[in-house]
């Protein structure tokens, strides 16, 4: 570890593709559930028979997210078990999800699913946020441009199964029975699928993802002890805040203008569809639920479109400036989302989720890279849940302030992606406040590839 140029950066060995792969495969499982919840959660809702304001029943999530996920990161930091500083969290995470995965198809007032909703997004992030620390505290820093962008790749794979799951079990396999809350049963077919995932993946990573034993664990343990007080460990979140990178300050506020562009497509994409693209507004209706399913079947192609390019950040962008990627793929989604407010053929909305694809397999590694390069080694949990108060800041953002807005003010969902495109182009023009990070330590060591077989990784000086 660095601190303060008195410790030495421990040794890592430059892992092969196919092991990236499984150290990573558990952020498939997650984003499996993500997209499940991303694409069902407010047509479940609007079936439960809520009202309008489907942005304030998104609070509950963010909100413990916003305050918990610091506390995570900060106090894997400072943890050593069995089974890692990372894994236990991970574990945990999984296990919390796989009920509320298993659990909000079956349920029956909207209290519930609010509940079940809070649970799942507090229960992802717990699982996913780890995973981030993990992959930096394994692999080098010269690979971590290599091991986020393998790591999107995982993610928009399982986005778009889980984001597209309720539409395949209607489409494909005539799945189109209704339950008595009006939940479609390829709704709860898809959600049940989507646990077995997340269980399945969690594993892999658990096997693969061995976590390096830092070289300096009794200080680690000394200083655990002598922190153990909730309010002791928001200091510590609010210090480490303060003493960030300028650059990381920057960052924070592109973070914040991006997430609040994609949580506009969160909340509102598959309603604005069903609305605005099929003309269809009461939920009962068979319209509704095409509209509502094509709208899903548009976000998992989004994330397919995502996953094309982070092949292609894989395989040729190895060593390209992940500022300058950022920006550009920051204004292409701007574009795009700003073009899906305007559409009203179903088959144009093709475009837009093109350009939101590009964006989003830049939002999910390019500035993880940036900030796993700028962060202290003995502080990468703390500064990535840091920077998770800069994802579900714009949601709290959205669902208790802009909810009213877009349905008193501007009246429909559909005029929520056009602010959520302008958000997205706004961070482009931050990003290019942010100077391009290091790509590696001085003191760390770099060894020879530890799995040449799963993908040759060259070592350079």
């Amino acid at each position: 570890m660095v601190d303060s140029g008195e410790q030495k950066v421990p040794q890592r060995k430059e892992q092969g593709y196919f092991r990236l792969a499984l150290i990573a495969m558990v952020s498939l499982g997650v984003q499996v559930a993500m997209g499940l919840q991303i694409a069902n959660i407010s047509p479940i809702y609007q079936y439960l028979g809520a009202s309008a304001n489907l942005g304030v029943l998104w609070a509950a999530g963010p909100i413990s997210g916003l305050l918990v996920q610091p506390l995570i990161g900060n106090l894997s930091d400072r943890t050593w078990t069995r089974i890692g500083r990372r894994r236990p969290f991970m574990l945990a995470g999984t296990i919390v999800a796989f009920f509320a995965l298993v659990f909000m198809p079956m349920s029956f007032a909207v209290w519930m699913a609010a509940v079940l909703l809070w649970a799942l997004d507090l229960s992802i992030n717990t699982t996913q946020e780890p995973v981030r620390a993990l992959i930096a505290d394994i692999v080098p820093h010269r690979q971590r441009t290599l091991a986020f962008s393998i790591q999107m790749m995982m993610f928009n794979l399982g986005a778009a199964i889980g984001m597209a799951l309720p539409w395949l079990l209607h489409n494909v396999f005539d799945i189109s029975d209704r339950t008595s809350t009006g939940i479609p049963l390829s709704v709860h077919l898809g959600f049940w699928l989507g646990a077995l995932i997340l269980v399945v993946t969690t594993i892999v990573t658990l096997i693969f993802g061995k976590e390096p034993k830092p070289p300096d664990l009794d200080r680690i343990r000394a200083e655990a002890a002598k922190h153990k007080g909730v309010g002791q460990q928001f200091a510590e979140v609010w210090k480490a805040f303060r003493s960030m990178d300028r650059n990381l300050h920057r960052l924070a506020v592109v973070q914040f203008f991006t997430w609040f562009g994609f949580f506009t497509i969160v909340i509102y994409f598959t309603v604005a569809v069903a609305n605005h693209v099929f003309g269809a507004f009461d939920p009962k209706t068979t319209a509704y639920v095409h509209g509502t399913q094509w709208g899903g079947l548009m976000m998992s192609l989004y994330s397919i479109v995502a996953l094309v390019v982070s092949i292609v950040f894989v395989t040729k962008l190895k060593g390209a400036n992940p500022r300058a990627v950022h920006i550009v793929c920051l204004f292409l989604g701007g574009l795009g989302l700003l073009s899906a407010a305007f559409v009203t053929n179903k088959w144009l909305l093709i475009p837009s989720m093109v350009g939101v694809g590009i964006m989003w397999a830049s939002v999910m590694s390019m500035p993880y890279s940036i900030l796993a390069n700028y962060a202290p080694e003995d502080k990468l949990g703390v500064y990535f849940g840091i920077f998770n108060i800069f994802i579900t800041g714009p949601q709290l953002v959205l669902a208790l302030g802009v909810s009213w807005i877009v349905h008193h003010v501007l009246g429909g969902a559909d005029h929520a992606l056009w602010m959520g495109g302008i958000s997205l182009l706004f961070a482009s023009l931050f990003m290019f406040r942010v100077q391009r990070p290091p790509e590696r330590e001085p003191e760390e060591e770099v060894s020879a590839p530890e799995d040449p077989a799963g993908g040759a990784v060259e070592v350079r000086a």
